[in-house]
């Protein structure tokens, strides 16, 4: 197993930064003060400045820094654009075979881009909810709960099956919407 890519995997989905963003992220980019930390940088996709704090679990994620690190060498030094591959294997092996991406419509079917209300999530029968992210980095809602705000109208959860062959139930609700659900056989 590679810790490296463990780390920098939960370290994104903790911190809310692009896997291009976190292959790139150098020692200097993360700046301590005497009242928290966070990641300065400018965005690979965007070309955006970002100042995104760091809270306590993605900082737990961070790899401790050699003692003979510049400011200038990467954070995670091994991490290459093989890393989805590495990924996408651990996920099939952890039995994480479905994410389920929420837009809302409207009236007329058009995904509405602008689009930034809670939505919630719900997890029953042959599986259970595992995580959620908007790819927004400036969103401090925890990962691990099982609601999210949209970000450019569109947020992403994952369910993990279960042992059981079965149906996983995969239900989303919100405010002002219709609610949407799936079912997901599990063999």
């Amino acid at each position: 197993h590679r810790e490296d890519i463990k780390g920098a995997f939960l370290f994104s989905c903790f911190s809310g930064l692009r896997i291009y963003d976190i292959m790139s992220l150098h020692w200097k980019d993360i700046v301590k003060t005497a009242t928290h930390w966070q990641v300065e940088i400018i965005q690979y996709k965007t070309g955006v400045e970002l100042f995104l704090p760091l809270n306590m679990n993605a900082r737990k994620w961070l790899p401790e820094r050699p003692e003979n690190a510049t400011a200038e060498d990467k954070v995670f030094p091994r991490l290459t654009r093989s890393y989805g591959q590495t990924l996408g294997t651990w996920m099939k092996n952890a039995g994480i075979t479905k994410d389920t991406t929420v837009q809302v419509a409207d009236k007329n079917g058009n995904i509405v881009p602008t689009d930034d209300r809670l939505v919630k999530f719900k997890v029953d029968g042959a599986g259970a909810f595992e995580t959620t992210a908007n790819g927004d980095p400036t969103c401090l809602l925890p990962f691990q709960n099982p609601e999210m705000k949209l970000f450019s109208g569109a947020a992403t959860a994952i369910a993990r099956s279960g042992k059981t062959p079965g149906t996983l139930r995969f239900r989303v609700t919100a405010k002002g919407v219709a609610p949407a659900e799936v079912e997901i056989p599990v063999r």
